[in-house]
């Protein structure tokens, strides 16, 4: 979701912060979104003990899915490499819920409730509002469709609807908040980071920061063995100028250097 007055390349560092996030994040809720998949065969087993013979099997597929993915997560070397994954967590682990209450003979009749987690953890993979919308109303599309497929009675029908599109909303409510929180958060983030890097009356950067550039730029001529120029700047009698007119008039005249020297 972009907001008002957002502009394109602050989008796209929101949108690497929070893959970058979500590789911090994601093992262990999805390792416990594995493990969470196997206790839940009990639920199986206590509705439908027949049913749960097969039920076993498409808990323990979607249970082995989750903890590859828990352990792939933390391997990728590129948080752009991650993307897929965000989504693949939460839509296989909905998908094999899905399937599960097909399977189960009341399974839609039991089971509704709890499979509105379903597009809660949708929103919390994924985050962002817009494509989080999207993929939740597939997978209600997908959810209407199974139902049907299954034959089941109007009454289970409206009620397993009801709960799914009420997961969906409330998806979305949790995509929202989320998002604004990262958004906030970044944006302070990017804004301390750049009071710490710069001068604050002229806007370059300050010696730490200037430090670390040329470390950086260094580095660089070396490994791609490129030559490397500097260049120093400085304002002869400049004492002289904030004696005899004032530090304000010396503060506008460095500014203006700074304008005057940096590339248009």
């Amino acid at each position: 979701m972009s907001f008002l007055g957002a502009d394109a390349e602050f989008e796209r560092r929101l949108h690497r912060h929070i893959l970058s996030e979500a590789q911090r994040l994601m093992p262990i809720p999805t390792a416990m979104l594995g493990l969470g998949t196997l206790i839940v065969y009990l639920w199986d087993y206590l509705i439908d003990p027949q049913g749960a013979e097969i039920t076993l099997y498409v808990r323990l597929f979607s249970a082995s899915i989750l903890a590859i993915c828990a352990f792939a997560v933390t391997q990728f070397k590129s948080v752009r490499e991650l993307e897929p994954l965000v989504w693949f967590i939460p839509l296989s682990s909905a998908i094999g819920t899905l399937l599960t209450l097909y399977l189960l003979e009341d399974g839609f009749r039991w089971g509704a409730g709890g499979y509105t987690m379903s597009f809660v953890l949708v929103a919390l993979f994924a985050v962002r509002v817009r494509p989080v919308a999207i993929v939740n109303l597939a997978l209600l599309l997908l959810t209407v469709l199974v139902l049907l497929l299954k034959g089941v009675s109007l009454l289970i029908l409206e009620n397993s609807l009801f709960f799914s599109v009420a997961g969906l909303v409330v998806g979305c409510a949790v995509a929202f908040q989320l998002e604004s929180i990262y958004r906030r958060s970044f944006r302070l983030q990017e804004r301390l980071e750049m009071e710490s890097r710069t001068d604050p009356l002229t806007g370059i950067l300050n010696r730490r920061a200037l430090c670390e550039e040329a470390t950086r730029r260094l580095e660089e001529s070396e490994r791609l063995s490129l030559p490397m120029s500097v260049l120093a700047l400085d304002l002869d009698h400049f004492k002289h100028i904030n004696d005899r007119y004032g530090h304000p008039i010396g503060d506008d005249i460095l500014k203006n250097f700074v304008a005057l020297v940096q590339p248009a």
